[in-house]
């Protein structure tokens, strides 16, 4: 839903920009809740350590920290929802790439938020607004540049 939030913003649409917002947070939300409610079930079947335990796991240290990786792809997802927004296509595929720079931070922060290491789980949701910002911010901006040459290749003829 950040793709509403860019398309409120770059048509001046703040209570559009709002609601995509809103749906984007409880979605995001939902993602954080399910991530620590699945680590408390398989740590209590013993399918997985306990949660303390796993934040030392790759991977994980990976969702919790920005680099710059985890910036591109955030901005190509933005600029990808920007053109298909343009386009006026739906395209599952934006989805799924927006949701991959945006939900492995949310649950990691969740999981993190579960191990009592606050210092890591900040660090994973501040990665997870890092990437949101970045999905909004290129998506806007890609989406005004769109509609600019619309109106040049409307007045040129």
């Amino acid at each position: 839903m950040l793709r509403l939030v860019s398309a409120g913003l770059a048509a001046n649409r703040v209570n559009r920009a709002g609601y995509g917002a809103l749906v984007a947070f409880v979605g995001l939300f939902a993602a954080t809740a399910g991530a620590i409610v699945t680590t408390v079930a398989l740590n209590m079947t013993g399918v997985l350590p306990p949660a303390a335990n796993l934040i030392d796991k790759p991977l994980l240290e990976e969702r919790i920290t920005a680099g710059w990786f985890s910036v591109v792809a955030a901005a190509a997802a933005g600029i990808a929802a920007g053109v298909t927004t343009d386009k006026e296509r739906q395209d599952t595929l934006v989805g799924v790439v927006a949701a991959l720079a945006l939900v492995p931070s949310a649950a990691a922060g969740g999981i993190t938020l579960l191990s009592q290491a606050p210092d890591k789980a900040s660090g994973g949701l501040l990665l997870l607004v890092l990437n949101a910002g970045m999905v909004v911010i290129t998506g806007t901006v890609t989406l005004r540049l769109g509609a600019r040459g619309d109106r040049k290749a409307h007045t040129t003829k």
